[in-house]
C-alpha cells in the first residue's frame, strides 16, 4: 500500500475534550454576561433599595430615577435626589449620577459606603434658589456614625470650590427593618433637617466670577464637634485677575472661621485683602448672625470708593453715574453695623483722596481736589468734620457737616457751614460751561441745612467778588447794554468789586444789599431767583461816577433799572423811561446831553461844572420839579 493511500492520523481524545469544554465555557460566559446585562437594572434596584434602607436609618433620605449594578459590590445611581425630610418633599440636592461601592462583600452589608462622582452636575436647592455646580468630582466615605468627605471639586459660576472634612452623624445606623422599632427618630429627623439653602437665591449673583485665566478658589474644611452639636468650618478664598460685580480685580485673599450646628455662632473674618488698579484694601472683623451685626475691627484701604460702592451696593450704581475719581484714596477706621437697622450704625475714621472727585452733568463739571475729612457715624447721624478741598482754584472749608439719617416716615436732613476763599471766577464760569472770559476772585460763606430737595433747604451767607470786569459778571453783566446807550463803551468798566448778602428758602434765592462798584459805576440792588425755574427778578439803582457835570449827576439820579429773565439771559431796562425823556429836554439845554426817550437811548457828553450851570432860569425850575415826579407826586 502506497503512502498516498495511508489513512489520516486520529486526533487524541483528550485534546478534543478540552476544545469542547472551552467552547461550552465561552458560550456559557456569553450567556451569563447577556443575562447579567439585561438584569443589571433589576440587580441595581435591589441593591439600591438596600442602600436606601441603610441611609434612611442614618437620617439620609434619597430617591433615584434608575440604578445599574456595577460588577462587583457596587451600583450606579442616576438622578439621585437628596431630601431634608423623611416624606421626601423638600429637596436640597440633585446629582446627575453617583457610584456607591459597598465596603463589605455581604449582599446586605451597606454599613460602609464609598460614594464616588466624576465630572457630574450637582444641583443645590430648588425653585428660585436652585444653583448648579458643574464638573463635580467627589469621594465620600459613609461609615457608621460619620461621613468623611475626602475629596470635593466643582465649578460654580467661574469659582472653583474645594471641600473636605468629617461629619459626625449622631443618628446611629441600624440594621434594615429595625429602624422604626429601635430608632423611630431616624425616620423623622434627618441629617440635613436644619440645612437651609434659601440664601442661594440672594447670593447667586455675588458668586459669579469671570476669571481671565485661572478660577478663584474657595477652599472649605469642616470637622464635627466632639459632642455632635455642630461642626467647625474654615474657608479661604484666593484668586488673581478676574472680574466680579462689574469691576476688574487684581487679587483677593480672604479667610473666615465659624461653627454651625445647634446654636448660631459668630463668623470671624480673619482677613479680607483686595487689590484693584494697583491699590489694596484690608479688613478684619466679626459677623454675628444671631444679633445681625457686622463689627469691623480694622479697615485700611486705598481702593477706589466709587468702585467699591458700585460692587457692594448695587442699588447705588445708577445714582453714581455722574461721579468719577482720579488719584489714590486712603480710608481707615472701625465701627459696628446692625444689618437689620443700618441707621444705628457706628463708625469712626478718616477719608482722604490724593486726586480729584469729579461731578459731571451736561455742561456742568465740578472737581473737588484733594478732599480730606473725618467721618463719624453714631446716634443716627453722619458727621463730616474738618472737610477741606480745593475748588475752582480756591480753598473750600467746612468745619462740620451733619446728616440726620432717615427713619420711618421721615426724610434725611443735613446741617452745614462752609467757606470758599480765593476761588477764580473764570474757573467757576468754566465749570458751568460758560465760554466767556471773566477774571475775578470769589469769596463765599454759607450756613444752613434742610432736606435733600431744593424746596426744603434754607440758609444764609455772604458773597464777594474782587478784581472782576463789570460787564462780564453773571446776572449783572448785561447792564452794560443799558449804560452803553448812555455813552458807548461806558458799561465796559474794569476792576469791579461786588458784595452781597444772600439767603435761600422754599427754593427761592434772595439777594440783598448788593453793591457793585468800579471806577465809573456804583450799583445797589436786591432781587430773587427761582432756583427750580432758573428765573431771576432784580432791581437796582445805578450811579455813574467819574464824569463831571450836572448832566451826569442828573442821569445818575434817574438810573433805576430792573432785570428779569432766565438766569442765563437776564434782560435789563430803565424803570423811568418817561421821566428820563422829560429830563432829556432840560439837560439838553444845560449840559449838552442828548436823550432819546422813546427808544431809551441815551448819549451824554462831559463838561465842566461852570458850563453845566449856564442859563439856569427855566432849566433850574424844571430840575426842581423832578424829585416830586420821581416820587410820583
Amino acid at each position: 500500500m502506497s503512502g498516498q493511500d495511508a489513512p489520516p492520523h486520529p486526533i487524541p481524545a483528550r485534546r478534543s475534550r478540552w476544545r469542547i469544554l472551552l467552547r461550552y465555557a465561552v458560550i456559557s460566559l456569553l450567556v451569563v454576561g447577556a443575562v447579567l446585562f439585561f438584569v443589571r437594572r433589576q440587580i441595581g434596584d435591589l441593591l439600591a433599595r438596600k442602600l436606601d434602607e441603610r441611609l434612611a436609618a442614618a437620617g439620609i433620605f434619597v430617591t433615584w430615577k434608575s440604578a445599574d449594578w456595577v460588577p462587583g459590590p457596587g451600583i450606579r445611581l442616576h438622578g439621585l435626589a437628596l431630601y431634608r425630610d423623611a416624606m421626601k418633599h423638600d429637596r436640597i440636592a440633585l446629582f446627575d449620577n453617583i457610584t456607591a461601592i459597598k465596603g463589605h462583600a455581604g449582599w446586605n452589608r451597606w454599613e460602609t459606603v464609598h460614594a464616588q462622582i466624576a465630572d457630574a452636575r450637582l444641583t443645590l436647592s430648588s425653585g428660585a434658589a436652585e444653583t448648579n455646580l458643574e464638573h463635580l468630582d467627589m469621594h465620600l466615605l459613609i461609615q457608621p456614625g460619620n461621613a468623611d468627605l475626602q475629596d470635593f471639586h466643582a465649578s460654580l459660576r467661574g469659582l472653583r470650590i474645594e471641600a473636605k472634612g468629617i461629619y459626625l452623624n449622631t443618628v446611629a445606623a441600624v440594621p434594615a427593618g429595625q429602624a422604626d422599632a429601635k430608632h423611630p427618630a431616624a425616620q423623622n429627623k434627618g441629617v440635613f433637617d436644619d440645612v437651609n439653602l434659601e440664601w442661594l437665591h440672594s447670593v447667586k449673583e455675588w458668586l459669579t466670577f469671570q476669571p481671565q485665566k485661572d478660577e478663584p478658589v474657595l477652599r472649605v474644611e469642616f470637622n464635627s464637634l466632639p459632642d455632635g452639636g455642630g461642626m467647625d468650618v474654615a474657608a479661604t478664598l484666593t484668586g488673581n485677575n478676574f472680574n466680579w460685580r462689574g469691576q476688574k480685580w487684581d487679587f483677593v485673599k480672604a479667610a473666615i472661621k465659624t461653627s454651625v450646628g445647634d446654636k448660631v455662632s459668630p463668623i470671624e473674618i480673619e482677613k479680607v485683602n483686595l487689590g484693584q488698579a494697583g491699590q489694596t484694601g484690608e479688613m478684619e472683623g466679626v459677623l454675628d448672625p444671631a444679633r445681625s451685626v457686622l463689627r469691623i475691627n480694622k479697615l485700611d484701604s486705598g481702593l477706589n470708593v466709587l468702585a467699591l460702592t458700585r460692587a457692594f451696593v448695587p442699588g447705588a450704581a445708577a445714582s453714581l453715574t455722574a461721579f468719577a475719581t482720579t488719584g489714590e484714596w486712603r480710608i481707615s477706621g472701625k465701627g459696628v453695623f446692625p444689618i437689620d437697622r443700618p441707621v444705628n450704625s457706628q463708625w469712626k475714621g478718616s477719608v482722604a483722596l490724593n486726586g480729584d472727585f469729579v461731578y459731571v452733568n451736561g455742561l456742568t463739571l465740578l472737581a473737588l481736589k484733594n478732599p480730606t475729612f473725618t467721618l463719624s457715624v453714631g446716634e443716627q447721624r453722619v458727621s463730616l468734620s474738618g472737610f477741606k478741598a480745593n475748588l475752582w482754584d480756591g480753598k473750600l472749608d467746612s468745619p462740620l457737616t451733619q446728616i440726620r439719617l432717615s427713619e420711618a416716615g421721615t426724610e434725611p436732613r443735613f446741617e452745614t457751614q462752609l467757606t470758599l476763599e480765593g476761588a477764580q471766577l473764570q474757573s467757576v464760569m468754566d465749570s458751568f460751561g460758560t465760554a466767556q472770559k471773566q477774571p475775578g476772585v470769589v469769596h463765599l460763606n454759607w450756613k444752613g441745612g434742610g432736606g435733600f430737595n431744593l424746596a426744603t433747604i434754607s440758609g444764609s451767607g455772604a458773597l464777594s467778588i474782587h478784581n472782576a470786569e463789570f460787564f462780564r459778571i453773571p446776572l449783572l453783566g448785561p447792564l452794560h447794554l443799558v449804560f452803553d446807550r448812555i455813552t458807548p463803551g461806558f458799561g465796559r468798566d474794569v476792576a469791579s468789586s461786588l458784595t452781597t448778602n444772600h439767603r435761600i428758602g422754599g427754593g427761592i434765592f434772595y439777594i440783598t444789599n448788593l453793591k457793585l462798584e468800579s471806577k465809573l459805576t456804583r450799583i445797589e440792588g436786591n432781587g430773587t431767583i427761582d432756583l427750580s425755574r432758573q428765573y431771576a427778578w432784580l432791581d437796582a439803582k445805578a450811579k455813574l461816577q467819574g464824569i463831571a457835570g450836572l448832566a451826569t449827576a442828573l442821569l445818575s439820579a434817574l438810573l433805576e433799572v430792573e432785570g428779569e429773565g432766565p438766569t442765563s439771559d437776564v434782560k435789563w431796562k430803565l424803570k423811568n423811561a418817561g421821566l428820563i425823556g422829560e429830563a432829556a429836554g432840560l439837560v439838553g439845554k444845560t449840559g449838552g446831553a442828548v436823550i432819546e426817550g422813546a427808544g431809551g437811548a441815551l448819549k451824554a457828553t462831559t463838561g465842566t461844572a461852570t458850563e453845566a450851570v449856564k442859563d439856569t432860569g427855566k432849566a433850574a425850575k424844571g430840575l426842581l420839579k423832578l424829585p416830586g415826579k420821581l416820587l410820583g407826586k
